[in-house]
């Protein structure tokens, strides 16, 4: 099941799983938007552009972003995005950190 927590200050503000992974963000999201600015978004798939896209439509800004990897959609538009680029992590989940 596809799922997105958002964290800010070592406390959870958005947890949700949905259809897709695009859901689960949009419904962690809402539960806090204003907490959810400024903090730390994982997935336990790999992050689609479609979710990419909708994580810009919110304008939110994103300390880090984890997940297990990103689709080439995903990483058309950091590398389109200001200081926005996906690191890999050896063998533990990817991690791209977002920064302005």
């Amino acid at each position: 099941v596809p799922a997105c927590v958002i964290v800010k200050h070592a406390n959870p503000c958005g947890v949700a799983v949905g259809e897709t992974l695009v859901e689960a963000y949009d419904k962690a999201w809402r539960t806090d938007p204003t907490s959810a600015f400024g903090g730390i978004l994982a997935f336990n798939r790999p992050l689609d552009e479609a979710t990419a896209r909708r994580i810009n439509e919110h304008k939110q800004f994103v300390e880090v972003l984890i997940a297990p990897g990103y689709d080439a959609g995903a990483r058309a538009l950091f590398a389109a995005w200001n200081a926005r680029s996906p690191m890999a992590a050896g063998s533990r989940p990817q991690i791209a950190l977002i920064a302005s």
